[in-house]
């Protein structure tokens, strides 16, 4: 395996992009990186409306600014 901080040429290798995705995605839903294997961010229904969104973060729970002041108030 080549050294990740060794950025001279003869260490660098060209590749699709495709083959670079698949190089950083482990099964069904989840990216490996530098920092750790995380999953995939999934639409998933909001904690206070139950309105389906796509949150910013893996840990996003609700759909808007509103339904997360009104979780608060509730």
């Amino acid at each position: 395996m080549a050294d990740k901080t060794d950025n001279r040429i003869e260490n660098l290798e060209v590749k699709a992009a495709a083959d670079h995705t698949r190089d950083h995605t482990r099964g069904q839903g989840h990216v490996v990186n530098q920092y750790g294997t995380y999953p995939f961010k999934t639409e998933r229904p909001c904690e206070t409306c139950g309105k389906p969104f796509m949150p910013w973060t893996s840990r996003g729970r609700f759909c808007s600014r509103e339904c997360s002041n009104r979780r608060v108030e509730l």
